[in-house]
């Protein structure tokens, strides 16, 4: 009866100690999980609560030959104020001459108006747009392919694939979403994106192909903390090949960031 009742306290114990071990080890995290931090990190991105940061950007856009050599360099440099999500750029200056206050003003509203919402309105929600929502990332398959370090901080890599049903394909826009693929990858302590790797991976065309057709991108962006703990794109770039009618066309652009501050309201 003395070895029963041992074996069967030695049991009870086995039991427990696996169950402490067990507790200690959460299950592994999800590419869902991943994606649920990053929307939610966007959402607040796009509050009046975020801060709003100002920085200069360059961008250099290069017309280039079939062997990839430049034909043609267009330097242009931009004073941004990103706030509630969005970055608006004004103009002020073109392969090194000062844009005059009229025409940049124009180039700054064309940026504005051009996501969709008047001006008039951007101060009447308490949210904004978020650049990463449910309808965008819906489009796409997600999966965790790896944990490393960038930058001494620790980050997600996830692959992401067009999903195989169920996506519109009425306009240009849809059909590009839908031909996308590449890797994202998230900062584990803030739930940001710190890079995107997107690749299209077959042709978009335009009008049946009759107009013409979008035959090649590869495009990078990088994106870091800076002042106040913002998250800006801190550069990129990108190769772009497309036919219009007989002619075919290729660029290669590039976008630094610099100069971070934040902006007292």
């Amino acid at each position: 009866m003395a070895g029963k009742s041992y074996i069967q306290t030695l049991g009870c114990a086995v039991l427990l100690w696996l169950g402490v071990a067990l507790s200690a080890h959460s299950a592994p995290i999800t590419a869902q999980q991943i994606l649920d931090g990053v929307k939610a990190r966007a959402r607040f991105s796009s509050s009046n609560s975020a801060p709003v940061c100002e920085f200069q950007k360059v961008m250099t856009v290069e017309e280039l030959d079939k062997d990839g050599t430049a034909l043609k360099t267009n330097e242009m440099v931009f004073k941004v104020v990103q706030a509630r999500g969005s970055a608006q750029g004004k103009l002020i200056s073109a392969n090194g001459k000062t844009v005059p206050e009229k025409q940049s003003g124009r180039d700054r509203e064309k940026t504005k108006h051009g996501k969709g919402k008047s001006s008039e309105n951007d101060d009447d929600d308490d949210v904004g747009n978020p650049w990463l929502n449910d309808e965008l990332m819906g489009r796409f398959e997600f999966a965790l392919k790896a944990e490393k370090e960038l930058d001494g901080r620790k980050i997600w890599v996830l692959s992401f694939e067009p999903k195989l049903e169920g996506l519109p394909h009425k306009s240009f826009m849809d059909r590009f979403l839908n031909r996308l693929h590449g890797e994202i990858w998230v900062d584990q302590a803030e739930s940001e994106v710190s890079f995107l790797d997107i690749n299209l991976i077959d042709q978009v065309k335009v009008w049946g192909g009759f107009l013409g057709q979008l035959e090649e991108m590869a495009f990078k962006i990088h994106r870091q903390a800076v002042a106040g703990g913002v998250w800006v794109q801190s550069s990129s770039e990108g190769i772009f090949v497309a036919r219009k009618l007989l002619s075919t066309m290729r660029y290669r652009t590039r976008e630094e960031t610099s100069g971070y501050r934040l902006v007292v309201q």
